[in-house]
């Protein structure tokens, strides 16, 4: 699905793919009435949003003092998910991906919601396209967490000491990927370092490389009438996209020495100015927090154009219920997202809750945009609120991420339907191969992740 926006912008949460886990559901003390929840994806001690979260966890306890909360710590990756999750051992909600949702419904990892989200206001005021990516044949099953659109992180510093800074301040950005390889080279010219950095393994260089793939116009699969999947990037488009990556490396020299990169050390070489540019979604709160970066230094572009157009992808996180909770229990969780803010309805409470987050993000020199780059919310109401109280707490000049705002004549795709993350893998693979090897053959290494997607993925789909 292909959808053409001419404004958004970053995200109300960064997001990276969490599946939030428990040993034991909650349940429901019949004795005294008590309903008990276990909600995932808790932080820990040590993470800055753990005492948000505890007063969360008061704020339920005074307005309903007969629902207990129960804490989950534990993250997984996907295999420790489906494992627990077929032995019935989720909490009772939890964080997936989207492009896990398919795969939960059809396993039976996660509960019907449709009634409860029409019942809270949910159903008429998520932004439609973030919707349909959590409706099954018109079941509701999640709901939308995280929404983000990727763009091209620029380090204003080392944009400086190249010389590429427009007279009015702003910076030079790339709008091609041709000019992104003709920026990356003046930038490592001027500062010695790498001009852009592209992940590699963890599924993450795949994850990056389909939003250059579509904007070369490939095509990684598509469903005949019978419903078979067929993979489709066995094309010229798909060895020129991935020939792109290999002249990064080899004729263009502008890549980090290190072939295998993942998200984390990305960010670590951005912040460290040893990278001018990378593509991700904004805010990046991690930079700050995590590497002490100058927060007035970060900047976003939109995704450069490839020779089909400009292609950006839409992805982000989503709150799924366990099969196993009760009706009361899953009333229970929208009471509780309710409390947090995470829902469409606007009380005295939820401004409160604004104005907690926004207070905390900018106490702690996160940046603070001003507005949300891709809106979960499309209710008036609500949307007001959030921008009212969040311009309060705004913490970096507009211009810094006013070409990403600027969203005209960038297409908007979600993530591949299905095996999306076996998709990944085994892009990730091709690109470490056109990275160590400067012979690679990008023809035959295209060629074999396609069939190899086909035969082991695809073909294997009930």
């Amino acid at each position: 699905m292909r959808t053409k926006m001419k404004k958004c912008v970053s995200l109300l949460l960064t997001g990276t793919m969490i599946l939030s886990l428990s040993a034991l559901a909650g349940c429901k003390n019949e004795k005294n009435g008590t309903v008990s929840v276990t909600i995932g994806d808790w932080p820990t001690s040590s993470d800055s949003n753990a005492k948000v979260y505890e007063e969360y966890k008061n704020k339920m306890k005074e307005k309903y003092p007969n629902i207990e909360i129960i804490p989950d710590q534990s993250t997984g990756n996907a295999t420790s998910y489906v494992a627990r999750a077929s032995s019935g051992q989720l909490p009772n909600l939890y964080v997936t991906s989207y492009t896990e949702i398919a795969n939960a419904v059809k396993s039976g990892f996660c509960a019907d919601i449709t009634d409860y989200s029409t019942k809270f206001g949910y159903t008429q005021s998520i932004n439609p396209l973030v919707l349909d990516k959590v409706t099954y044949d018109k079941k509701i099953y999640g709901i939308p967490s995280t929404a983000y659109a990727l763009g091209l992180a620029c380090n204003k510093k080392m944009f400086e000491q190249a010389g590429l800074v427009n007279e009015d301040g702003s910076l030079q950005y790339p709008s091609t990927y041709e000019e992104m390889i003709e920026t990356a080279a003046k930038i490592k010219a001027a500062t010695g370092q790498a001009g852009v950095v592209f992940p590699t393994m963890n599924n993450q260089g795949g994850w990056i490389f389909t939003c250059l793939a579509w904007s070369y116009g490939v095509k990684f699969m598509e469903q005949d009438e019978s419903g078979t999947w067929k993979a489709t990037f066995d094309t010229n488009e798909c060895v020129q996209a991935l020939q792109y990556i290999k002249d990064l490396k080899w004729k263009h020299n502008v890549l980090p020495d290190n072939a295998f990169i993942d998200v984390t050390e990305e960010k670590k070489l951005f912040a460290s100015d040893q990278a001018a540019m990378y593509i991700i979604h904004p805010p990046e709160r991690m930079l700050v927090k995590t590497y002490n970066m100058d927060k007035n230094n970060i900047c976003f572009a939109r995704v450069p154009e490839g020779p089909a157009g400009r292609y950006t992808l839409m992805g982000g996180n989503v709150y799924m219920i366990s099969p196993q909770s009760t009706p009361e229990q899953i009333d229970a969780v929208f009471k509780f997202l309710d409390v947090i803010g995470h829902t469409p309805n606007v009380t005295d409470e939820t401004s409160e809750n604004y104005e907690m987050n926004y207070k905390h993000d900018y106490e702690e020199n996160v940046p603070v945009m001003k507005e949300t780059a891709f809106p979960l919310w499309i209710n008036e109401a609500r949307t007001s609120v959030d921008k009212a109280v969040r311009n309060k707490y705004v913490n970096v000049p507009d211009e810094n991420f006013a070409d990403y705002s600027n969203f005209e004549d960038v297409m908007v795709h979600e993530e591949e339907p299905v095996c999306a993350q076996e998709l990944y893998s085994i892009l990730d693979s091709g690109i470490q191969e056109v990275l160590t090897d400067s012979n690679a053959d990008c023809g035959a290494i295209v060629k074999r992740m396609a069939k190899d997607f086909q035969v082991n993925h695809l073909d294997k789909l009930d």
